[in-house]
Order: C-alpha cells, then sequence, then structure tokens
C-alpha cells in the first residue's frame, strides 16, 4: 500500500471514530460538546495521518510542506488570500441576486436588503420569539461583508487558521506531493473526490445539507473539488502549506455571514454550499489563476 492510500485510510479512520462517537454517545450535533470532538479529533485527522506516517519527523514534514517562514512567499500569500475572501463572497451575491432576485429562480434564494428581511426570514425558520430576540446591528446587512472580509482574514492568521492547518497539512501536504505527478487538473478532482467524502459523516449528522444529507454528500464533493483547485493554487503560490491553511481559516470565517445575506435558498441550489457557491468558486479562481500567476510551471506533469 503506497503512502497516499495509508494517509487515506488512517485520515478516515480517525475522522469515522470520532463522528460514530458523537452518534453513539448521543451528543446532539452542533453542541459545544459535538464541536469539541470535531476540533480536536475529527478535522485534525489528516494531520494525524501525516504526522503517524512521516514518524513526526518535524525538520522532514516543515522542509517538505514550506513549514518556514523563511520559505513563504507572504506577498502572494496575502495578495491571494484577500482575493479569494473579496471575490467568492461578492460573485456569490451578483448570482444570487440576479438569479434569486431578479430572475427568481426557484432555490438560489435571495440577497438580503434589510435587516426586516433577516428577522422575516428567522421568524420562518426559527419562529417569531427568536427573530424579535435577534441583536441586528443598526446598518444594511450588506455593511456587514467588509467587516466580515477583515475579520475573515485575522481569524485565518489566528484560531481558524490553525485549525484549518489540521486538515491542509494532510490534503495540500502529504496528498498533494504523492499526487502532483498526476498532473494539475487530475491532482485537485481528486484530492476534491476523497476530501469531500471525507465529510460524509458529518454532513448525515446535519452539517451544511441537513434537510438532504445523501444529495449533500454527493454536492460535497463538487464543492470540495471547486475548492481544491483554489486551495491547490494557493500551495504552490505561497510555497508553503501555511498558504492553504490560512486561507481555510479565513474561508470558514465568511460563512455565517454569507448564510445571512443570502436567504431562502435551497442549500443543493444556492447560498456558499450549493451550485451557484461553486460557481463563484470556479470564476474565483480562473480570476485569481491569472492575477495571481504561478512562477513554476508544471513540467512533465509534475509542479517543480
Amino acid at each position: 500500500m503506497n503512502k497516499a492510500a495509508q494517509f487515506l485510510l488512517i485520515s478516515y479512520a480517525w475522522a469515522f471514530t470520532a463522528a460514530a462517537l458523537i452518534r453513539f454517545l448521543g451528543v446532539e450535533y452542533g453542541s459545544f460538546t459535538s464541536l469539541l470532538i470535531i476540533a480536536l479529533l475529527y478535522m485534525p485527522s489528516p494531520a494525524y495521518a501525516t504526522l503517524m506516517l512521516e514518524q513526526f519527523n518535524f525538520k522532514k514534514i516543515a522542509a517538505d510542506y514550506g513549514i518556514s517562514f523563511q520559505q513563504i512567499n507572504w506577498k502572494k500569500l496575502l495578495l491571494y488570500l484577500i482575493g479569494v475572501v473579496v471575490l467568492i463572497p461578492v460573485l456569490l451575491l451578483v448570482l444570487t441576486y440576479i438569479l434569486g432576485n431578479l430572475l427568481s429562480i426557484e432555490g438560489v434564494g435571495t440577497v438580503v436588503n434589510s435587516n426586516e428581511e433577516i428577522r422575516a426570514f428567522l421568524a420562518l425558520e426559527m419562529g417569531a420569539e427568536v427573530a424579535e430576540k435577534a441583536n441586528l446591528p443598526n446598518m444594511h446587512p450588506l455593511f456587514l461583508l467588509p467587516i466580515s472580509m477583515a475579520a475573515a482574514i485575522g481569524a485565518g492568521f489566528t484560531i481558524n487558521g490553525l485549525l484549518g492547518f489540521g486538515e491542509e497539512l494532510g490534503w495540500r501536504g502529504l496528498l498533494f506531493k504523492e499526487w502532483e505527478y498526476l498532473g494539475w487538473f487530475r491532482l485537485n478532482v481528486y484530492t476534491g473526490i476523497v476530501w469531500g467524502l471525507w465529510h460524509a459523516p458529518l454532513i448525515l449528522l446535519g452539517h451544511n445539507y441537513p434537510e438532504n444529507p445523501y444529495l449533500g454528500i454527493l454536492m460535497m464533493v463538487f464543492l470540495s473539488i471547486a475548492m481544491s483547485f483554489i486551495m491547490a493554487d494557493m500551495r504552490v503560490k505561497s510555497k508553503s502549506v501555511i498558504g492553504p491553511a490560512v486561507l481555510h481559516g479565513a474561508f470558514n470565517g465568511l460563512v455565517k455571514t454569507l448564510v445571512i445575506l443570502t436567504i431562502y435558498t435551497n442549500a443543493l441550489i444556492g447560498g456558499i454550499t450549493g451550485v451557484v457557491g461553486i460557481v463563484a468558486m470556479g470564476l474565483t479562481y480562473l480570476v485569481l489563476r491569472k492575477l495571481v500567476p504561478m512562477e513554476k510551471p508544471m513540467i512533465d506533469g509534475k509542479i517543480v
């Protein structure tokens, strides 16, 4: 069994065991206990697998995956990070406004226009009492976006980035290195597939697609493929696995705001988790692929 297969076996076993622990202990998904298990056992499983396979040789891990402040291309890391944090939300909102607000395509949802719309949505989804108690800022909801973008970047360099590193050390670290011979397209499609399926137990517990868990697993695969191209591009251009870890953390920090700003969505179609979100990610990748060029091209199907 090659190293990539061993990595996937360990990562999946560790993650699925953590999900089973939540299920069989009767822990409610979304509770503090479930979040703690996910943060400490599930999310870092790719990092745990990498450490085990590299026999905890931290010098080798740091050298192989660019975990060195001197090696990182900070300029491209920051440019790419800002590009993703700005482009994905803006494109998502523009697409949602055109397809949902203007064309009224079912499932896409709408971009909020006021706090009253948010309260009406909360009342419908969670009840009038929750809507009345909602502490909404005294400003137009879209003003939350630039604030959230700045906060997401900060989160990417702190706690969220640390949590993101638990995944990225495996996906854009060990697996990236083991599969780079496949060529850019297959590398990211295959990584996206295994990354998406790795989320399956969480989807079944209610993550992202609580009303469509089985189709949600399939959608998570497509979502992960789209994100894999972005994360891998950041990996190469920043010259370090730190780049995608920070980006992963920042992206996760944006999600809640995007859920608030795009309402009445079908999670499979609209919002950041649906088809509209995947299109926004694809467009973001194509733009940043040109704006932040790769220094070293692929030779004979291998990134050098």
